[in-house]
């Protein structure tokens, strides 16, 4: 049975002659994919020398071969070793974090010295950006209930998609160099099989975080309450003024004005309760980048 050398799935289907992963998307060719079935690759990160199998469990079903790949990519280029050493044995959501956030700049700053990168090229980030992804993936689903942890980790997936849209690549037009208009399409960073986008995720554990905030808070919670059923009487009162001043006439200036005036004190009193629902809300917010700070002193976290 072939094994996806990407994420250990054994599911394929084929697709226009490709043997295709229903696990990530990778694509092999039928000798490729009868390979996969006669020689398991071999892993060569940190320890290393475990079947794909048994590192996978070992590090709780995170994509060891995407991690190899990346480390084997590194290498080719002469690349400096990562600061955090791999050990597949006792690697966990942390280790995989650091191990591909310093993978994947190590990558970008490589790449940024092209003077000419081709679409071949940024081809080929985009593909070591799905391993990256699928890596960070896998290691947050490994530990559901870890929100702080998740957090980080999920805003890395979004920094990463980001950073490769970002990217330029270059064709020659009539001896010049220019710029290739959109050279990725949407579907060029997706993991088939996923739902959801990586901001839906990382706001998924974000909120997980602000809900532990109001959870030890009671009295902030009673007043954000309060206060958000304070601007919905205050809206519900403007919305009818709006409408009073909307009925008349067009050229009734006098009485649009007069409506206009009574409007003022409305509007001034729903931003002075606004103001009072940011600062719970700031409070909230504080508490939720504390938290991810703390965290942060061992996890790596990108930034483009």
């Amino acid at each position: 049975m072939p094994v996806c050398e990407l994420c250990g799935k054994t599911e394929f289907v084929k697709e226009d002659g490709m043997f295709v992963c229903q696990g990530c998307g990778t694509k092999y060719t039928p000798e490729e994919a009868k390979k996969l079935s006669s020689s398991p690759a071999k892993i060569e990160v940190g320890t290393g020398g475990q079947s794909p199998q048994s590192a996978v469990e070992a590090i709780g079903g995170v994509a060891v071969a995407a991690i190899t790949a990346i480390a084997e990519a590194l290498a080719s280029g002469g690349e400096p070793k990562i600061e955090e050493q791999v050990n597949l044995e006792t690697m966990d959501a942390r280790g995989v974090n650091n191990y591909i956030a310093q993978s994947w700049q190590m990558l970008v700053d490589r790449y940024k010295k092209f003077e000419h990168p081709s679409k071949l090229q940024l081809d080929n980030m985009a593909l070591q950006a799905k391993e990256c992804l699928v890596a960070l993936d896998n290691a947050a689903k490994a530990e559901p209930e870890k929100y702080v942890q998740n957090t980080i980790i999920y805003n890395n997936c979004l920094e990463i998609e980001e950073c490769v849209r970002d990217l330029d690549c270059y064709e020659q037009k009539e001896g010049e160099w220019k710029r290739v208009s959109f050279p990725l399409s949407s579907s060029d960073l997706k993991i088939p099989g996923q739902d959801g986008s990586w901001k839906e995720k990382l706001d998924f554990y974000r909120e997980q975080i602000r809900q532990e905030y109001l959870g030890a808070n009671e009295t902030d919670v009673a007043l954000l309450a309060e206060l958000e059923a304070q601007a919905a009487t205050i809206e519900a009162e403007l919305d009818e003024l709006k409408a009073e001043k909307k009925s008349k006439g067009f050229f009734n200036f006098a009485e649009k004005g007069e409506v206009k005036e009574r409007m003022k004190p409305v509007k001034e009193k729903l931003a002075g309760v606004q103001d009072q629902i940011d600062d719970v809300e700031d409070r909230v917010d504080e508490y939720v980048k504390d938290r991810l700070d703390e965290l942060g002193t061992s996890f790596t976290r990108l930034s483009f």
